[in-house]
């Protein structure tokens, strides 16, 4: 990957010719925190990156745990499903890649999101806030994906004293993110989204945690997984009207659609990208893991109503449907 050399040559940089620029983008990315992370290991490490696979294994699991805590917030009974979302966060084309720096800088996000959502749902108070605005400069500056680190506070903010600073926190760094992105150092092409190129790709990238033989199987996955996702909004909404409670899993189906937008505009015109990409399962498997839960609650929900046997089985038979579709990931 060409993400491994603007990450462990950061350091072979600063050895040789004693310059360090943390904000020195490539190709509209700052690696700011996995050029940190990296440097601190390779400079005391004689350059050996094993480390770095294994603090993978430890961002995977406090993300998990992390998880935990929300399934907590949300109901205990769905403490079960830690197995399939632990299937999802583990996948070996994720947490195993060949150029596991670079995987650092996808990964951090996606643990960033996860503990935002936590501290912004479990009480929005100054010390969660800042807390969580931190978490979303964090993520911002460990890739370019990282942007979508900001959304869970515009959903879950439960005050409106709150909701304002986070958006004028929010347009302050904007301003200073986009004042230190060189000219023409990404080409962009929102146009390509009204298009049938641009929906596949972006139902692909959210099937990517499934590797299926055909581009075309990518595409129905992905549609079928936003057409469940419109279901589940539909039955919180006016069914059970308890939209609150599964908020934070509505939020993370909500941040992988933009993710995958926001890597469709700079993406999509490049030969042979069709948003299948290995690294993009950190962010897509949100959509994904989210999806799990909000199918699991209506399943607790409905299981004890006889005249709702076949929706209960239905539910059963999506969610057994979603592990055999991530076996492929396992081999």
């Amino acid at each position: 990957s060409s993400d491994v050399p603007d990450i462990v040559f950061f350091t072979y940089d600063f050895l040789k010719l004693g310059q360090i620029n943390l904000l020195d983008p490539v190709s509209g990315h700052f690696f700011v925190f996995p050029r940190l992370i990296s440097f601190v290991n390779l400079y005391f490490n004689s350059f050996d990156v094993n480390n770095l696979f294994y603090l993978q294994w430890v961002v995977i699991s406090i993300t998990i745990f992390m998880m935990y805590l929300i399934l907590k917030q949300t109901d205990k009974k769905l403490l079960w499903t830690l197995i399939p979302i632990s299937a999802f966060l583990y996948c070996p084309l994720a947490s195993s890649n060949y150029f596991i720096p670079a995987m650092l800088a996808w990964q951090l996000p996606t643990l960033s999101i996860t503990a935002m959502i936590y501290f912004l749902n479990k009480k929005t108070n100054p010390k969660n806030i800042s807390f969580s605005i931190s978490l979303a400069i964090f993520s911002t500056l460990s890739t370019v994906i990282g942007i979508i680190g900001w959304i869970p506070g515009l959903i879950i903010n439960q005050k409106k004293k709150w909701f304002i600073f986070w958006i004028f926190s929010m347009i302050i760094f904007g301003i200073f993110y986009i004042s230190i992105i060189p000219n023409g150092e990404n080409e962009l092409h929102p146009e390509l989204l009204i298009s049938y190129e641009g929906y596949a790709f972006i139902a692909t990238f959210l099937s990517t945690p499934f590797r299926l033989k055909y581009d075309f199987l990518m595409v129905i996955v992905g549609s079928l997984s936003l057409f469940l996702s419109a279901y589940c909004l539909y039955y919180f909404v006016k069914i059970e009207k308890n939209l609150r409670n599964v908020l934070p899993w509505f939020t993370f189906i909500f941040i992988a659609v933009v993710g995958a937008i926001v890597t469709a505009v700079g993406r999509i015109h490049l030969e042979d990208h069709i948003g299948n990409e290995p690294y993009y399962i950190t962010i897509s498997q949100l959509f994904q893991i989210g999806l799990l839960i909000l199918i699991s609650k209506i399943l607790i929900n409905t299981r004890k109503k006889p005249k709702r046997r076949i929706l209960t089985s239905v539910l059963i038979s999506i969610i057994i449907i979603q592990m055999l579709l991530l076996l492929p990931s396992y081999y």
